[in-house]
Parts: structure tokens; C-alpha cells; sequence
């Protein structure tokens, strides 16, 4: 049994002795403990010198540390384990040192005592407390919120760095004591969204990021870009979620600003009525909507195309110099013009203008092109006008002159038939064709006072079918073409004078008889129609009939179409050039337009727009010259006139012969040669009791016309 215990204990040496950490034993002796036994560690740790603390007492080596003294009492009388970490200064080695101190009570009357070093642990504390303190001095400064939350249904919230307080309004404090102000802070409107995202976070443990409103304590929304990654232990196990959150208000508005600029510029270049792209790298990455209108083309069938594959060959060298000086940086000017190719083969001209943008990050030009066809039909409609004008002046004093010729020739002739010659006589049958032959010259000069601005205009309210169906059968009556109708059931009524109306129908009938020596079809047609004011055609607002006379002829040369208005243009062999000259000037005085498409083979339309007139009006301008009818060789009988009578013309020829053929039916006839000299004579006459019946005036009379009537 001796043995047996004697084996027993030195198994508990040996375990003792085992122990990797200094250990002591301390016996209680009356109020006192006492230094019993030591294991080889402790040994080790002195260099063996705590042999010589055998029997010394815990009040006699621990005199200036209370606290150890208080530990060894507790732990004996209340039999309880005890830890105590500090530092310790040790006698047998002459160093201080951190130790971690456990006491631990042995019945019946120990007090085991285990020292374990921990300075290289307090180093490694230190440290750590260090750079934790530089990582929250560097978290509390940045301008963004750091936080620390839970992995569970409600994200707890385990730290939040104080910038809680500047950016939402609450404190630390308030915020990680009350779980739910986050989540009740979202934005209602991205509430769902975020907090769906979080879950999927948590559910799958990867990186969290999003952005999201939120509303602060005094009601103001902030934007905030949430990023967070879920941090692992060493197994892969994931402990929380670590992250932060940027204020990106500024930058959403900047962003929300952008939108709205960008939104306005895309709605007014895709509004646009210009051609607007953009080349990068030769080819073209963006096209608007009004590239359909002017090319032709779809937007998917030129995006990713050359862009000098719709520019007309004679000017896709000056496209491509100009494409590269562009990007190049080169000082050239902004607008030329140019061609290009629709997608139906015709050419069309525009004004283009260019510039170099940044296009996705990359250097590119911007095109815009503009169709100016109509701009320079319009203008060559308004040199025409100036031109007809001029030519318009020209003819109303040859037509003035031309008529007072007339009147003297064929006044003279009616005198000479009257006077001199009987009617069976054969120089009575030749004055009669002479007469004839100034009658004819009659309808030339009133051709020429069309073309002036002399000319009266009738106007009424009348239904321009009854015209059109009569000009018709006159014209077509006998001829092979025939003529085929399609008229509005409620054509307006078009404010017109009927006479000269009917002439430019007259003119335009014939034409397309003349056009179609083989016979043909006419088509009339005649339409109501509203002109906008952002119209291309150059009228006013309003209404209008819209007439369209469209034959099936030869067709006329795209080089002559710009002159077909013109005087005297024809291309006719018999032809005086006047008749559609004269119809662009009665539609002009209509304040309507008249306009021409042809092509060779094919045939040619004229397009006429008349106002619409609602109600009764008649507008007289200006005088029209006509000849007298001078018809008094028909007439043998002697007419006996009674009356004196002035006569005021500036032609002397003129006023001979009025004055002979007055004089001759029996009036008494004084003459002026102007409006003062015909004053004076009025005046005398009224002094001498003789005044005048009658007064004739030239209403052309160098404007003197209605002041002399007015004096």
C-alpha cells in the first residue's frame, strides 16, 4: 500500500511538474499563507531561486500589493477561482513583466497560484489598441458614415461611426439603441428595394451595394451609396457585416440635372427638322429622326455605314478633308454647302454645318444639315417675281404708249372711212381690215397690261368649277385629249377676278393640249385645303383652293423648269412666251401661287393655290388701258351732240383725233396738254359764264389725274 501510494504520488509530481506555466503552492497558516512547492517551470523561470522563497509568506513578499493579498483571502475563505492580470515585479529575476495570476483553492487548506507571461501579448494588445485607434481617428474624419451590423432579420446595428449625427441627424447613442431607424429612414419609394437586397446579402453572404434615399431627422431626403462586405472567421464562418455609407446628394442632383439637360437636348434634336449626326471613326454612331424626312433613309440603315456614302461624288473629297481638319483641331468655317444622295437616287442640296464633340469618351464630329431646296425654290420664286416685275413696268408703258398709237391710227381710219370714203368703195374694204388688224393689237395690249401692274382686278366670290368644265369643253371640244374631273363637292368659293382667271385656265388647257398632239388625259382636280403658318409654300395662312391640271405630254427638261415663268421663254416654234408669264402674274395679284412639276416622258402638273373668300366682295386696283370702240364708220347716221367739252392728254396725236371726232358729232371741244394748263382753262371758262360739260382726263395723266379733279 506504501508502494502504491508512493506511485500515486509521483504520477501528481509529474503532472505538476508538467505543467508548462510557472505554478505555486501556498499553504494557510493561520491568517497568512506560506510558500510551500513549486513546479520545474517556476524553477526554470527563476533560474531556481525561488528555493530560497521556501517558507516565506505572502504578506512578507507581497506587502506593497493589497490586491494580491485580498485575492489569496478570497480565494481560500470563499473557495473560488480568482484571475488577476498586471505587472509584477520579479525578485528572483530582477525584471517587471505582465503576468495573467490565477488563483485556484486546494482542500483543505491551498492555494494553488499559476503565473502565465503575457507580455508578448500585451505587446500585440498594444499594438492593436494603436492601430484601432488610428483606423477610428481615420473612420470618425472621412465624410462618410462606417457601421458594424449584426448578420440577422433586424441588421443590428453593432457600431456607427459619429457622422451618423451630421449626415441623418441622430446620435450614436440614439442610433444603435433603437434597431429600427434605419430601416424606418429608407425612402418609401425604396424601402422594398433595399431592404430585399440586404436579405439577399445576408442570405448568400456576399457584398452589399446599393443606393437609396433616406429621410433625415428634420424631413430633408439624402442620397447615400451603401457598400458592405460580410466578414469571416477563420472557418469561413461569417461574423458581420462591415460597411459605409457615402452622402451622394450633390452628385444626384448634378446626375438628375444632366438627365433633364440631356432629356431636352435629345427632344430637340430628335424634334428637329435638320438632319443631326454624329461620325466617329468615319462612320456614323448617331442619326436623328429628320434623317428619314431629307435622305430617305432609316436610322438603322445608316448607323455603322461610312458617313461619304450619302455624300454626292463630286463633293466627298471636300466631305473628308473637312471630317479630318475637324478632328484635327483646324480653324475652318462652320457652314458649306453641299449634296447628297437620297435613298431613291435623287440629289439634294443642303447647308452643312459641323463641330467636334466628345461622343462616349472618344473624339467625333457633329453634323448638322439643313435641306435648303425649298429655301432656294423660294428664292428663285422671288427673283422671278423681281424679274416679272421689272418686266411688268417695261410693259405697262409700252402698252400705255402702244394704246395712244392705236387710238390716233385707228381714230384717223374711222375718220377717213366716215369722211372721205363710201362704203362700196375698195379703200373702204382695206381701211376696214386695217381696222381689223388694230383690233387684234388690242388683245396684245391688253396682254401687256396684265403684265404691268395697271390692271383692274374684278374680284368676287365665285365657284371656280363652272370655269374650269367651260374652259374645258372649249378648249378639248374638238381636240383628241380628253379631260377628266375630280372636284370637291364643297369647293369653297374663291375670291376672283373670272375674266383673268379664266385666262390662266384658258393658258394652261392649252398647253396641255399642245403638249399631247396624239390625244391623251387631263386630270383636274380641285381641293379645299388650310395653309399653316409654318407652311414652305409662300402664302399666307389660310384658305384655299388647291387646283391641279396634270396631262400626260412630253414632259419639260428639269433645265427649263426654272425658267418657264419667265417673258418670252418658250419652247414652242410658234409660241410668244407670254401666256404662262401672264398667268404667274394674275395668281400673283390673286395673292396666290402657282407652282410646276415635270418630268420627261411622263408628263407635267401646274399647281395653283386661289383664297378662299367666305363672303361678297369686289376690289378694284389701279386702271386698266383699254381702247375705245372706235367703231364710227359703222355707224352713218350723223350724231348731233350739244356741249362744250376739255379734253386734257399729253399725246398731241391723241388729242387731235378725239378732238376731230368730237368736234365732228357736233360738241365744242377746247384741249390741254396738262393738268395746269387744264386748270386754267376751267377757271376761265367759269369767269366768262362759259364753263365746261364735260372734263376728259387721262387717268394715267403723270399721277396729275385726280389732283386736278379734286382742284
Amino acid at each position: 500500500m506504501v508502494k502504491a501510494m508512493r506511485g500515486s504520488e509521483q504520477k501528481q509530481r509529474a503532472l505538476y511538474d508538467g505543467i508548462p506555466i510557472p505554478v505555486y503552492t501556498w499553504q494557510r497558516v493561520g491568517e497568512d499563507f506560506v510558500l510551500r512547492d513549486y513546479n520545474v517551470t517556476a524553477k526554470e523561470f527563476t533560474n531556481n531561486k525561488v528555493a530560497d522563497l521556501i517558507g516565506k509568506t505572502a504578506k512578507e513578499l507581497y506587502k506593497d500589493r493589497p490586491e494580491v493579498l485580498e485575492n489569496f483571502q478570497r480565494c481560500f475563505t470563499e473557495k473560488i477561482n480568482i484571475k488577476q492580470e498586471g505587472l509584477f515585479y520579479l525578485r528572483t529575476r530582477g525584471e517587471t513583466k505582465y503576468f495573467e495570476i490565477s488563483y485556484v483553492f486546494m482542500p483543505p487548506d491551498m492555494v494553488l497560484v499559476f503565473t502565465d507571461d503575457i507580455n508578448k501579448r500585451k505587446r500585440v494588445e498594444k499594438k492593436l489598441s494603436a492601430s484601432e485607434k488610428k483606423y477610428r481617428l481615420l473612420v470618425e474624419q472621412i465624410p462618410a458614415i462606417t457601421y458594424t451590423s449584426a448578420i440577422d432579420a433586424a441588421s443590428t446595428t453593432l457600431y456607427v461611426s459619429p457622422q451618423i449625427e451630421d449626415l441623418i441627424g441622430y446620435t450614436q447613442e440614439e442610433y444603435m439603441k433603437d434597431p429600427d431607424i434605419w430601416r424606418e429612414r429608407l425612402h418609401p419609394k425604396d424601402r422594398k428595394r433595399v431592404l430585399a437586397e440586404v436579405m439577399r446579402c445576408q442570405a448568400r453572404f456576399k457584398p452589399f451595394k446599393s443606393e437609396y434615399r433616406m429621410i433625415t431627422r428634420n424631413g430633408k431626403v439624402k442620397w447615400f451609396r451603401d457598400e458592405a462586405v460580410v466578414v469571416k472567421n477563420d472557418k469561413g464562418q461569417p461574423l458581420f457585416l462591415q460597411g459605409i455609407m457615402f452622402d451622394i446628394t450633390k452628385r444626384k442632383h448634378m446626375e438628375n440635372r444632366l438627365k433633364e439637360s440631356e432629356e431636352k437636348y435629345s427632344t430637340l434634336v430628335e424634334q428637329a427638322q435638320d438632319f443631326v449626326g454624329i461620325i466617329q471613326n468615319g462612320v456614323w454612331k448617331f442619326v436623328n429622326k429628320a434623317v428619314f424626312q431629307i435622305t430617305g433613309y432609316a436610322e438603322k440603315e445608316l448607323l455603322g455605314n461610312f458617313f461619304l456614302d450619302i455624300i454626292e461624288t463630286e463633293y466627298k473629297e471636300l466631305a473628308a478633308q473637312r471630317y479630318e481638319l475637324r478632328l484635327a483641331g483646324k480653324n475652318i468655317s462652320s457652314v458649306y454647302g453641299m449634296k447628297i444622295q437620297c435613298k431613291n437616287g435623287t440629289l439634294k442640296e443642303v447647308e452643312s454645318s459641323s463641330g467636334t464633340i466628345q461622343y462616349k469618351g472618344k473624339p467625333a464630329v457633329m453634323v448638322i444639315a439643313r435641306d435648303i431646296n425649298e429655301r432656294k425654290k423660294m428664292g428663285e420664286e422671288i427673283q422671278k417675281a423681281r424679274r416679272l416685275e421689272s418686266v411688268g413696268v417695261l410693259a405697262g408703258g409700252i402698252a400705255h404708249d402702244f394704246n395712244n398709237i392705236l387710238t390716233a391710227i385707228l381714230g384717223n381710219i374711222s375718220l377717213t372711212k366716215l369722211l372721205y370714203i363710201e362704203s362700196n368703195n375698195e379703200a373702204f374694204k382695206i381701211l376696214t381690215e386695217a381696222e381689223k388688224a388694230c383690233r387684234r393689237a388690242k388683245n396684245l395690249t391688253k396682254q401687256l397690261v396684265t403684265l404691268s401692274k395697271g390692271g383692274i382686278l374684278l374680284k368676287k366670290p365665285t365657284f371656280i368649277s363652272g370655269l374650269l368644265k367651260d374652259s374645258a369643253d372649249f378648249v378639248f371640244g374638238h381636240s383628241k385629249v380628253k379631260c377628266e374631273f375630280d372636284l370637291t363637292n364643297d369647293l369653297w368659293q374663291s375670291e376672283i377676278d373670272e375674266t383673268q382667271i379664266n385666262q390662266v385656265i384658258y393658258n394652261l388647257l392649252i398647253n396641255a393640249d399642245q403638249a399631247m398632239p396624239e390625244g391623251g388625259i387631263v386630270t383636274i382636280k380641285a381641293t379645299n385645303i388650310c395653309i399653316e403658318p409654318e407652311s414652305d409654300l409662300p402664302l399666307e395662312a389660310g384658305k384655299y383652293i388647291n387646283l391641279l391640271i396634270r396631262d400626260q405630254g412630253v414632259g419639260i427638261p428639269q433645265e427649263h423648269l426654272n425658267k418657264i415663268f419667265d417673258p418670252y421663254f418658250t419652247t414652242k416654234q410658234k409660241g410668244s412666251g407670254l401666256g404662262l408669264a401672264i398667268s404667274y402674274f394674275i395668281i400673283e395679284k390673286h395673292n396666290g401661287y402657282i407652282g410646276i412639276e415635270s418630268e420627261e416622258g411622263v408628263g407635267t402638273t401646274f399647281c395653283l393655290y386661289l383664297p378662299a373668300s367666305d363672303e361678297q366682295i369686289a376690289i378694284a386696283k389701279d386702271g386698266e388701258i383699254s381702247l375705245p370702240e372706235l367703231d364710227i364708220a359703222q355707224k352713218k347716221a350723223k350724231h348731233n351732240g350739244q356741249g362744250k367739252i376739255l379734253l386734257v392728254n399729253h399725246e398731241l396725236i391723241t388729242r387731235d383725233v378725239a378732238k376731230e371726232m368730237l368736234s365732228y358729232i357736233g360738241y365744242q371741244v377746247e384741249v390741254a396738254r396738262d393738268s395746269i394748263e387744264a386748270i386754267d382753262l376751267y377757271k376761265k371758262s367759269k369767269e366768262l359764264n362759259q364753263p365746261f360739260n364735260v372734263v376728259i382726263l387721262d387717268i394715267l395723266f403723270n399721277g396729275e389725274g385726280k389732283e386736278a379733279i379734286l382742284k
